[in-house]
């Protein structure tokens, strides 16, 4: 195709390229990207043209009426066109929306090509709204093997932007970061996975300034993702650098051993606050409502503690209701036996009329 196509004259190319993306894109729209591979030359294609066609294949993938993944274009190739338009055009030739680049980010299943991705953009010097950088911190949180490249992304975007870490925003992405969650395989290049103490050191030195607020915002969301261990590191680095934890805070800790079933931090958190004359009652509702379900777990589990079945007679329980229901038997039979005479009569009245 690139043979054939180089053949025609510029101006030609020029003037039919456009109509040439929109008759592939309509007919064929999963191999639009290798058509523009084949055919693009930056001198003879407008930045915007080429801009607004990474748009609109990004903007397909994203089509909740595609029916499979089969009808979509791969983050693989859409990769390679991006990497392709960028090493055959000038300096400052593509610049994609922001949007464009939320939705590109969220389409791709591998951390190791987000990361690629965001490398390439920084080495042609691309724009990125502190948002995008955000949202590319927090794809590459998810994944263990890569939480070390979330903070270097959150370090460059506190460097380059006004992003400011002591948000909610900030605080949900130091949550996604600490949660040790499961992830993706580590690339080739992926660090090894610290530990969430060690990550939380690192946020400190990005400027992470926590207060209680922040704290308590952190150790919640670990909790709620099952991450009662990263959660109590939390909570030991933040009685080690002074900060008190309040009725609140223990009532998150002990909220999160209940969902996690861990009856000794659930004991240890009690004692603590009961030895630091904390008695909220969100806090007992929880630790009684922990030793109602422990328990009736257990007697669910052990077949001895379960209750014997009782089967309820289906007619009376009294020799007095037996009589009476056969009684009761015998006037449905006599009614029934006239009912019969009845139909019986009214179907030979019907015959003789």
């Amino acid at each position: 195709m690139r043979a054939a196509w180089k053949k025609l004259p510029p101006e030609r190319r020029k003037s039919l390229w456009p109509d040439l993306m929109i008759s592939a894109f309509r007919s064929h729209p999963t191999q639009t990207y290798a058509i523009f591979a084949a055919t693009f030359d930056a001198d003879l294609v407008p930045s915007y043209l080429a801009q607004d066609m990474v748009h609109y294949l990004v903007q397909y993938n994203n089509l909740s009426s595609l029916p499979t993944n089969a009808h979509r274009i791969s983050a693989k190739n859409l990769y390679a066109l991006v990497e392709m338009i960028f090493h055959n055009s000038p300096d400052n030739y593509l610049r994609v929306q922001q949007s464009t680049l939320y939705f590109y980010v969220r389409s791709m299943d591998n951390s190791d090509m987000v990361y690629k991705f965001y490398r390439l953009l920084l080495a042609h010097k691309h724009p990125l709204h502190k948002y995008t950088r955000l949202q590319i911190a927090s794809r590459l949180a998810k994944d263990p093997a890569y939480k070390m490249r979330a903070v270097e992304v959150l370090k460059a975007a506190l460097e380059a932007t006004d992003l400011d870490i002591n948000t909610p925003q900030g605080a949900a992405l130091c949550t996604s970061i600490l949660s040790m969650g499961e992830g993706g395989a580590a690339g080739k290049d992926a660090p090894s996975t610290a530990t969430p103490a060690e990550m939380f050191d690192h946020l400190l030195r990005c400027g992470l300034n926590p207060n209680l607020i922040t704290f308590t915002a952190i150790i919640r969301g670990l909790c709620l993702k099952h991450e009662l261990n990263a959660a109590l590191q939390i909570l030991h680095l933040m009685l080690k650098g002074g900060t008190e934890p309040d009725a609140y805070v223990y009532s998150t800790i002990i909220n999160g051993a209940k969902l996690c079933g861990h009856l000794p931090t659930l004991k240890q958190m009690a004692e603590t606050a009961a030895a630091q004359n904390i008695w909220h009652p969100v806090i007992w509702t929880d630790f009684l409502q922990s030793i109602y379900t422990t328990a009736f777990a257990e007697a669910r589990s052990d077949p001895e503690f379960k209750r014997p079945r009782v089967s309820v007679p289906a007619k009376g329980i009294s020799h007095t209701n037996d009589q009476n229901d056969d009684h009761g038997d015998d006037d449905d039979n006599n009614s029934n036996n006239n009912s019969h005479g009845i139909q019986a009569m009214g179907a030979g009245n019907f015959l003789r009329s």
